[in-house]
């Protein structure tokens, strides 16, 4: 996982500049709220189950 983080930290930081170098920080701001609107994406796309059904393993009542 760290490594993950470590090639994630210099990708954004390789695009920020890059983007920071070519348009200023509107840009940046927008490649920012592009990454993050994509990972809200792939997250929602790949999450197992509903979380407005899934059990939080709270004991439950049963009848008898």
């Amino acid at each position: 996982m760290d490594l993950q983080r470590s090639v994630g930290s210099a990708a954004g930081a390789l695009a920020s500049t890059t983007v920071y170098t070519m348009a200023g920080w509107g840009a940046v701001c927008i490649l920012g709220t592009a990454i993050s609107a994509l990972a809200l994406l792939v997250w929602a796309a790949t999450r197992n189950g509903n979380p407005a059904t899934e059990t939080t393993g709270a004991p439950t009542a049963s009848a008898g």
